[in-house]
């Protein structure tokens, strides 16, 4: 019997770009690049756990 992870594509991975650039544009915006970059990374890796998390219950 073949794993279920290997069958669906893990997408999660893509929260932490997206949430680098989401955060350069609020820092292009607010002059404030490094802050919106920080902020964006910590929401991306948030939003990845959650998601590998909601993904892991949806599997049991």
């Amino acid at each position: 019997m073949k794993n279920k992870k290997s069958k669906d594509k893990d997408v999660s991975g893509l929260f932490i770009p997206a949430g680098l650039f989401i955060g350069m544009g609020i820092g292009f915006i607010t002059n404030k690049l490094v802050g919106g970059m920080f902020i964006g990374l910590g929401c991306g890796f948030l939003a990845m756990v959650l998601s590998m998390m909601f993904a892991r219950l949806k599997n049991k």
